[in-house]
């Protein structure tokens, strides 16, 4: 790993995204046939979350993967909480979970789990590969191929409509964590946000909005609207009132009297 991450971060960076794809989607098929719903996902993506913070650590390049904290206050980012509202938001109209005990505990901890493995592979060493080449590119591409991915993992566990609507928002989402990420220089809350957010969105069942919406599928995407303009004003508050760091050290705006 090592060698191939000195020689070219954007092959180091698909490689990972191979591996999260190909390993998860193998362990969902070796849980199933076992009768062990989420158990071989959350196995696989401990041990690929474990491999890849010990080889930032190893290798001296946590800041470099966001690992660290961030280089400016949280006051500055309105303290995360149009963030973190977007995530608890669809369980004020409803929550529910009806399957066993033991299967919530490993369907939450696979969802928490890939929440964090898409941060750090998406958000940091694909963001942080593709920089090199274009700034812009590297902010688009990392949104989008998040997105992508959060969304197909929900398809894999709820269905296709709720696939397509959650990815209009999760694009968003993976665009305000770039911008975060290029100001802060860290991905904690990227990462706490993502974890959080993936989690909860096993709960909600939207009944309360239902009924005056017409259907629990106009509910989601109305849900879903208001959670992705919060997502778009916060990342325009980001862009206006933050500027990004230069040469890994926060850069800020000059006062005029």
């Amino acid at each position: 790993m090592k060698e191939l991450f000195e020689k070219d971060q954007l092959k180091f960076a698909v490689s990972l995204i191979i591996v999260y794809t190909v390993g998860m989607i193998a362990a969902a098929i070796i849980s199933k046939a076992a009768g062990m719903p989420g158990f071989f996902e959350v196995m696989f993506a401990a041990a690929l979350c474990r491999h890849i913070t010990s080889f930032a650590r190893d290798n001296k390049i946590t800041e470099y993967a966001g690992m660290c904290i961030p280089k400016k206050p949280a006051k500055e980012f309105l303290y995360y909480i149009p963030l973190y509202l977007t995530a608890v938001l669809p369980l004020i109209f409803g929550a529910e979970y009806s399957g066993k005990a033991s299967d919530l505990t490993f369907l939450l901890l696979k969802m928490l789990m890939t929440g964090i493995l898409e941060v750090l592979i998406f958000t940091g060493f694909l963001y942080k590969a593709i920089k090199q080449h274009s700034d812009t590119l590297a902010v688009v591409i990392s949104a989008v191929t998040l997105g992508i991915w959060n969304s197909a993992f929900l398809f894999y566990s709820k269905g296709i409509f709720e696939m397509l609507i959650n990815m209009i928002c999760a694009v968003a989402v993976g665009s305000a964590l770039v911008f975060i990420f290029r100001r802060t220089g860290s991905l904690i809350h990227c990462l706490l946000f993502l974890g959080l957010n993936d989690l909860l969105s096993v709960f909600p069942t939207y009944s309360l909005l239902a009924k005056p919406a017409g259907s629990e599928h106009k509910a989601l995407m109305i849900v879903t609207a208001v959670r992705t303009v919060i997502i778009i004003g916060y990342i325009i508050y980001i862009c206006k009132k933050t500027v990004p760091l230069k040469d890994g050290t926060p850069s800020r705006k000059k006062r005029t009297a």
